[in-house]
């Protein structure tokens, strides 16, 4: 199996490991030759996704889990449109994704590929994310926002994005 790659799909580098699966009865089908002696590609009976090649992969329609290595241990993960927070260990959040309205609470709106901390934010134990913002609970039970607030979102009482933490007095009162 390739590490990422759908259930539905094995490959290998090796004849004798492709003969055992199609053997084993785990592919629909004779492998396909992805590269002459290098890589083949063979489907499970079924095939739900329709791949029948190397290049099916590369489809947008097909999503891959990823292991977001900088996150040792998350209690909790929350996902915007795009982009995603976690807590973590410490009980600090974690951002990463698209940050056009300081999303991500890092104090800038440059997104990342890679996880960030959110700015000032500690003793965590709950988190929720919107289209374009997050919202984390404390433990003393106050509620920090930061991003997009065109709708007043953040519950500071005004609707300019931020892209620090902000008490939600809203939420307070």
């Amino acid at each position: 199996m390739v590490n990422g790659a759908p259930a539905d799909v094995f490959a290998a580098a090796s004849d004798a490991t492709m003969k055992t699966v199609t053997d084993a009865g785990l592919a629909a089908g004779p492998p396909t030759i992805f590269a002459t002696n290098v890589l083949q590609i063979a489907t499970a009976p079924g095939n739900s996704k329709g791949i029948a090649s190397f290049a099916d992969l590369a489809r947008p329609d097909l999503v891959f889990p990823t292991l977001v290595t900088e996150i040792a241990q998350a209690s909790a993960v929350a996902a915007g449109a795009r982009h995603t927070c976690a807590i973590e260990a410490d009980a600090t959040v974690r951002c990463w994704g698209a940050n056009e309205s300081g999303q991500l609470g890092d104090g800038t709106v440059d997104s990342k590929n890679k996880p960030v901390r959110v700015a000032g934010l500690t003793s965590v134990d709950a988190i929720v994310a919107g289209g374009a913002h997050s919202c984390a609970r404390r433990t003393d039970g106050s509620v920090w926002c930061w991003g997009s607030n065109t709708s007043g979102q953040l519950g500071d009482g005004i609707t300019l994005a931020s892209q620090r933490a902000l008490l939600a007095r809203a939420a307070c009162q």
